[in-house]
């Protein structure tokens, strides 16, 4: 992993992972096809915030993929510098 700002700005840092992350609590919806196939829709967030050795700040958020269909597995990175460490 490496941070986007130093990326774009050519520069190296050391990534600090807080650990763990944020869920949204909506209700995961699973079913199983008329084939008999097992789906798992979960609708739910996950985010996890990063910071970097030049003062950078970003969350990555995203969505489980469904193993049978494909549905969910966005992912987006949120930008928190205007303001830096």
């Amino acid at each position: 992993m490496k941070c986007p700002e130093c990326e774009k700005a050519g520069l190296k840092s050391t990534i600090y992972d807080p650990g763990g992350y944020f869920i949204t609590a909506m209700c995961v919806q699973s079913f199983w096809d008329e084939d008999g196939k097992r789906h798992v829709h979960d609708g739910n967030w996950r985010t996890k915030s990063y910071s970097c050795s030049n003062g950078h700040r970003w969350s990555e958020s995203w969505r489980p993929k469904c193993p049978t269909c494909g549905k969910g597995g966005e992912r987006k990175i949120i930008n928190h510098n205007a303001a830096p460490l």
